[in-house]
């Protein structure tokens, strides 16, 4: 059994071009011969050993990097068995698409109360520092005993920041146990699962690296991103050793378990007519999404038909509980109705006459 990690080089090719794993009894790693200037190929992957001896691997969307292992590209199959961390995540504690973007929402709050209460803290400790410094100067006798009192609840309010910022008190009410529901879910990426079941923050900013570098710069400080590939490693078994035997509980049915080893096993064969398919089934997708929206065009608009017959809609328990109130129509935004005057000479007046025109006037 191990736990395995790649990291990829995107900008030039989407191959492995170094791994990570850990087994109970040792560390390994592997680096892309491409990257090395041994070869100029950068089609290379990663062998894992006999297809024959049965294996398990964990990994955080561990089909990524299970696409980049050697022995999973034989037809005849492998005994490797792959768990993914974030489907354990997901049975457990994951988070839907609904409930994604309040979820963020109320994470980005919350990151924005800690950085004011940080802040806070900096400027008091700032704060009491120089009322000590002027406690201890000779020329503040007099005043020693204000300043100390100053310290003292600047102090206190620091004690009472910090609690707060780290959560320390936990009130023995039923309303104080009550979690909201972001803090019992996350997304599904290394970084907020690990923070979720784990308690640790990872700092993700070396990732960037491999957006952006060369393959000559990553070899100048090869040892820094292996050492960042173990790093993710490490958190990975640490989020597995959480989510399998909350699973387990969740699930406890044997055939569970095998389904996610079958589900994390599977391949497709394909040869020369893949391209084709993938074409022929993205026009058949497109044609059926346009027929949908056809079919739901003329549904709206035989419904839109029903607005002055009241008592159809009223009686279907569907329609029933759409707004059927008309939308007043409303002024054209950029046009500005011109208003002018003619001046025209009256026969029957015999006199000059000023008349105030508007759009759609006319005059014989």
């Amino acid at each position: 059994m191990l736990v395995f990690d790649v990291e990829t080089l995107p900008k030039y090719h989407a191959y492995a071009i170094m791994a990570c794993a850990a087994t109970s009894n040792a560390w390994y790693s592997w680096i892309s011969p491409w990257l090395l200037e041994e070869t100029e190929d950068p089609n290379q992957l990663i062998p894992l050993g006999d297809a024959t001896i049965p294996r398990v691997v964990v990994g955080h969307n561990v089909s990524y990097d299970r696409a980049r292992i050697l022995e999973e590209y034989n037809v005849a199959g492998t005994a490797t068995r792959f768990l993914d961390t974030m489907a354990l995540h997901v049975a457990v504690t994951g988070i839907s698409s609904h409930q994604r973007s309040e979820w963020i929402k109320y994470r980005k709050s919350k990151e924005s109360q800690l950085e004011q209460q940080e802040e806070a803290i900096e400027v008091i400790q700032s704060l009491i520092h120089q009322a000590q410094e002027w406690e201890n100067e000779e020329g503040n006798l007099s005043k020693r005993g204000e300043l100390k009192r100053v310290r003292e609840e600047l102090s206190q309010g620091m004690t009472g920041l910090c609690v707060s910022n780290n959560t320390l008190i936990e009130e023995d009410t039923e309303v104080a146990q009550e979690k909201r529901w972001e803090e019992l879910t996350s997304a599904n990426s290394l970084r907020d699962v690990a923070k979720l079941h784990c308690g640790v923050e990872l700092d993700k900013e070396i990732r960037s690296d491999f957006m952006i570098s060369t393959p000559q710069e990553i070899r100048d400080n090869i040892h820094d991103y292996l050492d960042y590939c173990c790093s993710d490693v490490n958190i990975t078994h640490r989020v597995y050793a959480v989510t399998l035997p909350a699973f387990l509980q969740a699930c406890p049915h044997p055939v569970s378990f095998a389904g996610v080893l079958e589900m994390g096993s599977s391949f497709l064969t394909v040869n020369q007519e893949w391209e084709r398919y993938l074409e022929r089934a993205e026009g058949t997708y497109r044609q059926m999404e346009e027929g949908v929206k056809k079919k739901l065009k003329e549904i709206a608009e035989g419904t839109r038909c029903l607005v002055d017959a009241p008592e159809t809609w009223k009686e279907d328990p569907w329609l029933n509980q759409l707004d059927w109130t008309p939308k007043a129509v409303g002024k054209s935004r950029g046009i500005v109705p011109q208003v002018g005057r003619l001046v025209c000479f009256s026969e029957s007046s015999k006199d000059w006459l000023s008349i105030e025109t508007g759009i759609g006037t006319s005059f014989r």
